[in-house]
């Protein structure tokens, strides 16, 4: 009887710890502007860009002003957000007045960026959006 309980045990625990490794989780630093908006630091093909986070973007887009480098509407760049490297479609749209209005703004990650999660966090309190995968 006890060598079946440890075993159920030890399965049980080796689980768990599979699913655990299988779950990635990025931590990466938010600030909020002084439009209260929520922003973190990214990169665009290595070059420095300050984005707000918008759940309600349905795309990520840039504005084509703030780019240094001449990307053009529809060609792939590298978006470095944390520890994270993904390659997004370019999508140049004039910010709109509310974000303008804020300085410092370089473009916006939308849905199509977020929705690569499987979980989404705003956590203000310490400043940082937690992205599991």
């Amino acid at each position: 009887m006890l060598k079946g309980l440890q075993l159920a045990f030890l399965t049980l625990v080796f689980s768990s710890t599979l699913c655990a490794e299988q779950l990635r989780i990025y931590s990466i630093p938010m600030l909020t502007n002084r439009c209260r908006m929520p922003v973190v630091e990214v990169k665009i093909n290595g070059e420095k860009a300050v984005f707000v986070v918008d759940t309600g973007a349905t795309i990520t887009h840039l504005d084509p002003f703030t780019l240094k480098h001449a990307l053009k509407n529809g060609q792939m760049a590298t978006l470095d957000l944390g520890q994270i490297r993904m390659r997004i479609k370019v999508n140049e749209i004039k910010l709109d007045a509310a974000i303008s209005k804020c300085g410092g703004i370089n473009g916006v990650i939308g849905n199509d960026v977020l929705r690569s999660f499987s979980r989404v966090i705003f956590d203000f309190g310490n400043q940082k959006i937690v992205l599991e995968k």
